[in-house]
């Protein structure tokens, strides 16, 4: 009886370790220091986020097709992080610097009701915006122009990415998965 009960407990110890090990994050990159322009049109960048963990996304205000549904999906996530007064942040960047100023970001950040405490809209020159969303987060940013060179569209990510307070990588998650937006919840606690 004392082997039976002794090998149960071992099996326990060894299965809270084991789940103990599948809950870390990943760390998957370091993103490099950056520095963009926000909606009030000031300087904003990893500076303003070092103690915080944030929620990278990419959209641009001309869109009709996901970026709708990306900015309602923040929103959300908003209503959650003040409800559990929760120390993560939420930073959206224009994949259209061109046409989304500050002014318009402004303008997009008070549609959707964006908290300046948690939610901030980035923006700036587009070679500096190209170089922060394509090689920090290794994410696509792409023009589809039509035949009079008229943007009809622009590449992006739709995933959010779970940013940690010293500015690594340790998630990805899809928009349009329920369950993953659920982790991504889940995974910010860990942070």
């Amino acid at each position: 009886m004392k082997v039976i009960h002794f090998l149960t407990i071992l099996i326990l110890v060894s299965c809270k370790k084991d789940f103990k090990n599948h809950t870390k994050l990943p760390t998957y990159f370091q993103v490099p220091p950056f520095e963009l322009i926000n909606e009030k049109g000031l300087r904003y960048g990893s500076k303003n986020l070092k103690r915080s963990p944030y929620i990278a996304s990419f959209i641009f205000t001309q869109c009709t097709l996901t970026c709708p549904q990306t900015l309602n999906i923040l929103y959300q996530l908003q209503k959650k992080l003040k409800n559990n007064s929760s120390k993560v942040k939420i930073v959206t960047f224009t994949v259209d610097p061109e046409r989304d100023t500050p002014k318009v970001l402004k303008e997009k950040a008070i549609s959707y009701k964006a908290d300046p405490n948690f939610w901030t809209f980035l923006t700036g020159d587009f070679e500096k915006v190209e170089k922060v969303i394509t090689q920090s987060f290794r994410s696509p940013m792409d023009k589809f122009l039509d035949g009079d060179n008229t943007i009809i569209g622009i590449a992006h990510s739709e995933k959010l990415i779970l940013v940690d307070k010293k500015g690594s990588i340790r998630g990805l998650y899809s928009l349009n998965d329920k369950k993953e937006r659920e982790q991504l919840l889940s995974d910010m606690n860990m942070l």
